[in-house]
């Protein structure tokens, strides 16, 4: 099959879309498929043959290095065309979801759409009422979801909101799979070391990790207080990532009791990840606000328990006291963090019963599922159509 993916975010960003895209290509292509992607000009992106680039503006005042398309893009839209994909997989409902839905209606090809994100938790940005923010979401994603043929919810989470929303396209549960070589490869204690020297960390300290968007709805601010009030010793808050709320966190640790104890190293190189993880003895979320949370699959992919706030996609992944804790309240989450730096805490089973995460979620099952789908659907599309066309 030719495969077009389509999609806002593209490397060199670092975030979940990017990073589900990329083991996507990664898996079809070792299947044998033809794959290239339409994505809009990121800074200081390689130009490669199998990826259209539309002209875009920043955005980066909603997300680092984001982008919002520029211009039609006429001769990019004629090179597809020209390519003749047999299907197009969107990524994104925004500016490339637009160019998805128009090279589908003129090739009349069908049209594959993931829903990363869980829009109901970012109704902050666009309006003062969540209840009316919820509204829009539901709308929009109902309107935008109506082109589609097929939709990838990554967690059952994602399939229930969907048809919470009355989308009647038919959605399929597909968890996004890990690209273990990248994620999960070892790296050289020595490496590690001279990381956690250049980063200032002592080597006796415990590192607690948060990775990700610096956003208020990944609720960093409960994090923090939740840490702060279980008076550690030894430890350090090694914050990984960049976003909107990073000034505002980081003037809020300065005022904190735990201001010498958290190290914001900004927005991170992907190929630098899994050190990060691998860094980290205990990785810490208190965000309801993943569709999937592929940060939590990678981290137990690396071997770090993780200490989360509890979440529908969590579910049968994160075990308590096994691999790491879903907290409900205050208590839960100081219960657990004083039992993880406590004499009784056995870190090696934990670690141990972190890992078999990789067996779970392997790139390769996640392509062999992908690419069933795509067949199943170019098939319904074809029979449909061809009804239509008589």
């Amino acid at each position: 099959m030719k495969v077009l993916i389509t999609t806002d975010f593209y490397k060199p960003n670092t975030n979940g879309v990017v990073r589900s895209v990329m083991t996507l290509k990664s898996a079809l292509e070792e299947q044998g498929h033809e794959v290239r992607v339409l994505t809009l000009n990121q800074t200081g992106i390689v130009r490669e043959n199998d990826v259209y680039i539309l002209r875009s503006i920043s955005a980066g005042k909603i997300y680092p290095n984001a982008r919002i398309m520029f211009g039609m893009c006429r001769s990019v839209v004629n090179k597809i065309v020209k390519w003749k994909p047999d299907i197009i997989h969107s990524q994104c409902e925004f500016s490339t979801f637009f160019f998805a839905n128009r090279i589908a209606k003129k090739l009349r090809i069908p049209l594959v759409h993931t829903y990363h994100t869980v829009y109901e938790d970012y109704t902050h940005y666009f309006s003062p009422s969540h209840t009316i923010g919820k509204e829009i979401v539901e709308t929009l994603s109902r309107k935008i979801l109506k082109h589609t043929q097929a939709i990838i919810a990554p967690t059952e989470k994602v399939k229930d909101i969907l048809t919470s929303y009355k989308v009647k396209t038919p959605i399929t549960v597909i968890p996004t799979g890990l690209d273990l070589q990248r994620c999960s490869s070892p790296v050289d204690k020595n490496t590690l070391s001279e990381m956690k020297h250049s980063l200032g960390i002592p080597e006796e300290n415990t590192v607690l990790l948060f990775l990700g968007r610096l956003a208020r709805e990944k609720n960093i601010d409960e994090t923090i207080r939740l840490i702060e009030n279980c008076h550690l010793n030894k430890f350090t808050f090694l914050i990984v990532g960049d976003g909107p709320d990073r000034d505002r966190l980081e003037k809020h640790i300065k005022k904190s009791s735990i201001k010498n104890n958290v190290i914001f190293t900004g927005l991170v190189p992907m190929d630098s990840v899994n050190a990060y993880y691998q860094l980290a003895d205990l990785f810490i979320c208190s965000s309801t606000s993943e569709a999937q949370g592929l940060t939590y699959f990678e981290a137990l992919a690396n071997g770090v328990p993780a200490l989360c706030k509890k979440d529908a996609c969590l579910d049968g992944v994160l075990i308590n006291y096994k691999n790491g804790f879903q907290y409900t309240n205050e208590d839960d989450f100081a219960e657990f963090l004083n039992f993880f730096f406590s004499d009784k805490c056995n870190r090696e089973d934990m670690i141990a019963n972190a890992l078999p995460v990789k067996d779970k979620f392997s790139s390769k099952a996640f392509g062999e599922n992908v690419a069933e789908l795509y067949k199943n659907t170019i098939k319904k599309f074809n029979e449909k159509n061809s009804v239509n066309y008589k």
